[in-house]
């Protein structure tokens, strides 16, 4: 953290999230002193092979980064004892978050690292033949399935899903366009 403010603001945040939350404290402090929950995370950007169209979640009022549209992920739960690979960990969560238990082909994309905080975050799109409903958990408010224009134009996307965008432009033209098969 930069400064006492930063540390102080970023303490009031996690307090706001993990309110009436049965939340492990080992991760409230690595939230404190690295800005991430556990050290590794994955997650899924569905995408409809039919309708060539990409599904984001509105995140909501209870988690970090509210109100910001972005995929649907979080971390490994290795720390719970749980022994899962990271595809594993990332359809669990797409799972916890919409429901979604169907069919689903993973494509690795950009990979987050931030080697200061041992930290990293695995992005994948997870191909399905079909749109699904999504029945959201706590942790999103909505979601909308969109064109690749549309999404490029979405306002308030998390900072991590931009970055998965840019990153991995290629991989989501590719399938937006399906100039080649993946």
């Amino acid at each position: 953290m930069n400064n006492l403010n930063d540390q102080i603001s970023r303490m009031n945040e996690i307090m706001r999230v993990t309110e009436g939350r049965n939340v492990d404290n080992s991760l409230n402090e690595d939230l404190i002193n690295e800005g991430y929950w556990g050290s590794i995370a994955a997650g899924i950007v569905p995408y409809c092979d039919r309708t060539k169209r990409f599904l984001v979640g509105l995140r909501s009022g209870n988690v970090m980064e509210p109100h910001t549209w972005g995929g649907f992920g979080g971390k490994l739960d290795v720390d719970e004892g749980v022994d899962e690979s990271i595809q594993e960990a990332a359809i669990r969560e797409l799972s916890e978050e919409t429901g979604y238990v169907g069919s689903i082909r993973l494509v690795k994309g950009f990979v987050f690292r931030d080697d200061a905080h041992d930290f990293q975050y695995h992005n994948f799109i997870g191909i399905v033949s079909d749109e699904f409903d999504s029945h959201l958990n706590w942790e999103n408010d909505d979601a909308l399935w969109l064109t690749y224009d549309k999404l490029l134009n979405l306002p308030d996307k998390h900072f991590g899903l931009n970055r998965f965008i840019k990153e991995s432009r290629s991989l989501f033209q590719s399938l937006a366009f399906k100039t080649v098969n993946i």
